[in-house]
Parts: structure tokens; C-alpha cells; sequence
């Protein structure tokens, strides 16, 4: 079978993000064998990328113009690489549409825009029967040539995949040498960005003893460390995989750390503020997932700050709620 080589310019896409849209072409690479997928990638996720999805994609360092760009900004932001020439994939305005619910001219115009580019070739979006998938799943069918994937076919290949998947990534962390301070100890993924992070007075008052890991240029260690809590730094997504076969539980919110969590172990609690476990838990992930249990949950934003929520509070409210405490402690084996 002669097969045909599919380019995708992922290198601007946010790491978890990007993770899950790399598992989820893997899985399709098993649907659609006549394609040859390549990806350009963040550095920081090339290694991890090509050990756990070694025959399924190729990494590439750099992929020709025309590949399709992922894209986080609207559509004002991606006209000028539009008409230029530039192909984009854009999961996010449709989702955050369904999302927030919005309605209007300005957004019906949006969306309308949208899909004129998407007829065009020039702007992929999701088709809105996906929306209340995975966002793995979501930015998949973005592309045309996967778009005929049913999301039963597409969870059937993925369950049949995740030991593979697994089995490589525990390969990896197992070659770097064991974290003596993260040995049978409850470990603390607690950093996200807006209000997906943990409070540290949350922290100091309901996890004294675990240990907090944080990537080498996180700020956010310092105010855990000022509350006096432990803290750990790690630097690539290798040393995420040896720690977790250190611990004895981990918790994490809706991070990078998360996603690659959700891969290698079920002994994890996932602590969800903004979003819904269905949309950024991979659905072969076996752990405990807790959502938010606030009023206003799921967060429906915009959010006027990066550092406020809609409401303007910093944290989500979910981290007050005795409710939602009691279940991430109670989860920890």
C-alpha cells in the first residue's frame, strides 16, 4: 500500500493540549494506516512523543509551510497567516462557543466566518457532534481526512492501545534513577495556569506531609515553600514518569503533569476546577477524578485577568467547598 504523508505544525500548540492531540493521532494512525502522519512538536515533548509513539507518528524538526498550524487565538488573530497562505486547525473557538454557550451576532458572525474558512480548506474546525468529547478527540476530527472516525471506533482503538502506550512510557522514567524523597510518599502536581492551580493555605491545611512538585521555572513553588511545605523540582516529562513510579499516590489539577499522568498510572487523583472530567480525561484513564463542585462550575469565563476568574476571585471556588475537599482526600489510597 502506497501511503500518503500527512504534515502537522504542532510546535505552537500548549503542552497538554498538545499531548493529547498526540495520542489521539496515534490512535488514528491505527484507523487510517495509509497515512504517514509527521509532527512537528515542542522541544520539550520530542523524546517522550517518539518513545511512546514510535511506529505510529514520525516527529519531525520542522515540516513544509503548508502544513496545517494549531492554533489557539480567534479568528482575527490567524486572517493575516490566511491570507497569506497559511492553513490553520482551530479547536478552541467552537469549543469555547458550546462551552460559554454563547449566542449573538458578533458570535454567530464568528462562527459563520469559521466555517466558510473550514469549507475552503483554509481554517479546520470540529464538527459540533464532537463537542462533548474529549479535546484529544475534538482537535482529531478537526482534520478532514480523520473526520469520518465515529467516537466509538475511536475509543475502542485507544482502550486497545493504552498498555502499549503505558508499557513504553514506564520504560523511559524507569532508566532515570529513583527520587529517594518522592519514595511511598503522596505527591502534589499543584500548578496550572488561571484558576486551575491549588491554593497553598488549600495545601497546608489539607496535605501537610506530601511532597509538591514543580517544573524548575514555576513560580508558583515559592508561596508553597513560604507556607512551609516540601517542594520538588523536576525538568523534563521523563522525570514526571519517574516520580510517579516512586509514589504512592499522586494528586494533580488540569496540568501538563496531569496528561501525562493519566497515561502512565491509575493510582492519581485528578482535582478539576474549569473544566469537565469528559473533556480533558482521557477516557482510558483508570484513576480518580474529582470535578468541581461549585455553584458556577464549569467555568464558563471569559476571564478579565489571567489571574481572575469571571467573578474575580484567584483560586476557583471549588477549593472552599467541603465537598470537594473530602473527596480528594478520601480518594488517596
Amino acid at each position: 500500500m502506497t501511503k500518503k504523508t500527512l504534515e502537522l505544525d504542532l510546535s505552537r500548540n500548549r503542552l497538554g493540549d498538545c499531548w493529547m492531540v498526540l495520542s489521539a493521532l496515534a490512535t488514528a494512525a491505527a484507523l487510517r494506516p495509509e497515512y504517514v502522519i509527521r509532527c512537528s512538536v515542542p522541544a520539550e515533548l520530542k523524546s517522550l512523543a517518539k518513545c511512546a509513539f514510535a511506529e505510529r507518528l514520525e516527529m519531525a524538526e520542522a515540516v513544509g509551510p503548508g502544513a496545517p498550524i494549531w492554533s489557539h487565538v480567534g479568528l482575527r488573530g490567524m486572517l493575516p497567516g490566511v491570507l497569506t497562505g497559511r492553513r490553520y486547525v482551530a479547536p478552541y473557538p467552537h469549543i469555547v462557543s458550546h462551552v460559554r454557550k454563547l449566542g449573538g451576532w458578533k458570535n454567530n458572525l464568528n462562527h459563520s466566518l469559521l466555517e466558510a474558512f473550514n469549507r475552503a480548506g483554509r481554517i479546520f474546525v470540529p464538527p459540533q457532534s464532537s463537542l462533548e468529547h474529549y479535546i484529544g478527540y475534538i482537535q482529531l476530527v478537526c482534520l478532514p481526512r480523520f473526520r469520518a472516525i465515529a467516537w466509538e471506533d475511536f475509543l475502542r482503538q485507544a482502550g486497545a492501545d493504552h498498555q502499549l502506550f503505558r508499557d513504553r512510557l514506564l520504560t523511559a522514567g524507569a532508566a532515570i534513577p529513583p527520587v529517594a524523597a518522592a519514595r511511598g510518599r503522596v505527591l502534589v502536581f499543584s500548578s496550572g495556569v488561571s484558576q486551575q492551580s491549588m491554593p497553598p493555605e488549600w495545601a497546608k491545611a489539607n496535605l501537610p506531609e506530601a511532597l509538591f512538585c514543580f517544573h524548575r521555572e514555576n513560580s508558583q513553588a515559592a508561596a508553597f515553600r513560604a507556607a512551609g511545605l516540601e517542594t520538588l523540582n523536576f525538568e523534563t516529562p521523563e522525570e514526571i514518569i519517574r516520580l510517579a513510579l516512586d509514589a504512592r499516590w499522586i494528586v494533580a489539577t488540569d496540568s501538563f503533569p496531569s496528561h501525562v499522568l493519566q497515561l502512565v498510572s491509575d493510582r492519581v487523583t485528578l482535582c478539576l476546577t474549569q473544566e469537565l472530567g469528559k473533556r480533558v480525561v482521557s477516557p482510558c484513564f483508570r484513576g480518580t477524578v474529582i470535578e468541581s463542585t461549585a455553584v458556577c462550575a464549569p467555568c464558563a469565563g471569559p476571564n478579565p485577568d489571567p489571574l481572575l476568574c469571571r467573578l474575580g476571585y484567584r483560586y476557583c471556588l471549588s477549593w472552599g467547598e467541603k465537598q470537594y475537599a473530602g473527596r480528594i482526600l478520601a480518594s488517596i489510597g
